[in-house]
This record gives structure tokens, C-alpha cells and sequence, in this order.
């Protein structure tokens, strides 16, 4: 989808969720909901719905957790959020490690991290 058709970009991965790649397009939709500058894009409640079923999967890999980390922090729970960032981290290298303790201490100071999409 072309770089800022929203409505566009969030439909296709409405599609997505119907096909054999539902995971990462839930993991994405995860992100998009729960982190997104535009507060009319913002869906707390549903982000948190897709980082429960990415948990529910297995799936724990950074940028999964990352999605999480941004839900449960969508949803006030900062903390937790944190701890999602922390344990992406691990196994990465110091540089990636530094975005996701910049948002981490976001958490910690009870603020969402928010993206331009």
C-alpha cells in the first residue's frame, strides 16, 4: 500500500488474516493499533486482542514481542510493556537493543511510544 493510505494498508492486512501468513498479519495489525501517532488509527483493546494471540502461538521473537510490548502499553500496562521490550532485547546486539530501551523507559514512565504509519 502506498506510504500513508492507512485505511488502505489496514484492509489488506484485514485480508491477510484470513490466509496462511494470519499470524504476521496480526502481529503487524498489532503494532498499527496499538502504536500509531493517529489516534483515529489507535485500537487498544484490539491490539491487545492480536499480542494475545501472537502469546498464545509462541510466537516470541522481537518483533512480536515488540507488537506486545506497544499493546499492553496501549492498554496502561506499562510495566509489563517494559518487560516485553526487555526480553526482545535478548540476544541482540547492543545497537538493536537501544531503540527498544528508548521505548522501554517510555514505558517505565507510563508513555506510549507512538509511530507515524
Amino acid at each position: 500500500e502506498a506510504r500513508g493510505d492507512h485505511v488502505g494498508a489496514l484492509a489488506a492486512l484485514e485480508r491477510e488474516l484470513a490466509g496462511p501468513r494470519r499470524l504476521d498479519a496480526a502481529r503487524l495489525l498489532c503494532w498499527i493499533l496499538a502504536s500509531a501517532a493517529e489516534a483515529e488509527l489507535r485500537e487498544p483493546a484490539r491490539a491487545l486482542g492480536f499480542a494475545r494471540e501472537l502469546a498464545a502461538a509462541g510466537r516470541a521473537d522481537p518483533p512480536a514481542l515488540e507488537a506486545q510490548a506497544a499493546a499492553l502499553a496501549a492498554s496502561g500496562e506499562f510495566e509489563r510493556a517494559a518487560a516485553a521490550l526487555a526480553e526482545a532485547g535478548l540476544g541482540l546486539s547492543p545497537g538493536a537493543r537501544a531503540g527498544l530501551e528508548t521505548r522501554a523507559a517510555l514505558y517505565r514512565q507510563g508513555k506510549l511510544y507512538l509511530h507515524a504509519h
